[in-house]
């Protein structure tokens, strides 16, 4: 019997040993930023548009944060830089009124905010 045991354990283990592991497949996290900056908001009290210009590097990954003042994520959106200078026209139409941060983040966790009030 311990034999037949000893027997299964060398198979089981030739099993394993000769099977094919599935090497992962690399994220692409993007070109690293040099630039994460919020240049310009079209407005700092807004009905639910507002237009966003932000100084970044191209080729980089992206997100803009709406974080409420206890710390909670309202909104994200993430992009791949494609230039310098881009805007991105938001809308927070389905946000309740209140303070808020808009938060630029970069992949290396850089971050840039400015303030926006929501009023409806």
């Amino acid at each position: 019997m311990r034999k037949l045991s000893e027997l299964s354990l060398v198979l089981f283990l030739f099993v394993v040993g000769c099977t094919k592991v599935n090497q992962p497949i690399p994220i692409n996290l993007g070109k690293e930023a040099t630039s994460t900056a919020i240049t310009h908001l079209s407005t700092t009290v807004t009905k639910g548009d507002v237009d966003v210009t932000m100084n970044v590097t191209p080729g980089a990954k992206y997100s803009i944060q709406l974080i409420d003042l206890k710390g909670d994520v309202k909104s994200s959106t993430g992009f791949t830089a494609d230039k310098e200078l881009i805007t991105k026209k938001l809308n927070y139409s389905n946000v309740n009124s209140g303070d808020y941060t808009i938060t630029l983040i970069d992949i290396l966790g850089k971050e840039y905010k400015r303030s926006l009030t929501i009023k409806k």
